[in-house]
């Protein structure tokens, strides 16, 4: 049992998906940074980026140069595979949809890794992957530092906003 566990892990434990409700990063008090708004449209942007909103952020099963832009990177394939196919993130995509509820609205990203050896950057799957982990404890126990708290709410929004204006 313990052979088919480490083997499962090892085959499919980059195949998670991170979930964020934009409620709970909302600016606390003056100064805090907030979620940048996206655009609704070609010339509209969304009024407000927190109420009803989620973020799921999915790996690509790519890793990329971040330093370069988006549409001259050149993208490697990594774990996990089935990512990369086309029909299984319209599937996946159709099944957030289906399952979400009709007054929530899901925004979905397929990021890309961090190339080894390459600059650390905010819009990186594992940059955002750190951030998140440093952030949850904040949210699911209570009384922790303010500016700890304050700290990781700050860096998860800044991979967050990095991601949404980073797609190509």
């Amino acid at each position: 049992m313990h052979e088919t566990i480490d083997l499962l892990y090892q085959l499919y434990s980059a195949e998670g998906f991170h979930l964020v409700e934009h409620l709970l990063l909302r600016p606390q008090q003056n100064g805090d940074p907030f979620l940048a708004p996206l655009f609704v449209n070609e010339t509209e942007r969304e009024q407000d980026p927190y109420s009803q909103r989620l973020s799921l952020i999915f790996p690509s099963g790519y890793a990329r140069d971040f330093s370069r832009p988006p549409n001259t990177a050149i993208r490697t394939p990594v774990t996990p595979d089935r990512f990369r196919d086309v029909e299984f993130r319209r599937h996946a995509e159709l099944m957030v949809q289906q399952a979400c509820p009709a007054h929530l609205l899901p925004r979905i990203y397929w990021v890309d890794q961090q190339a080894p050896e390459t600059p650390d950057s905010p819009a990186s799957f594992d940059h955002f992957e750190n951030a998140y982990f440093n952030w949850l404890p904040s949210i699911l126990i209570p009384g922790g530092a303010p500016a700890v708290v304050r700290s990781a709410r700050a860096a998860l929004i800044q991979s967050l906003n990095a991601i949404a204006h980073d797609e190509p």
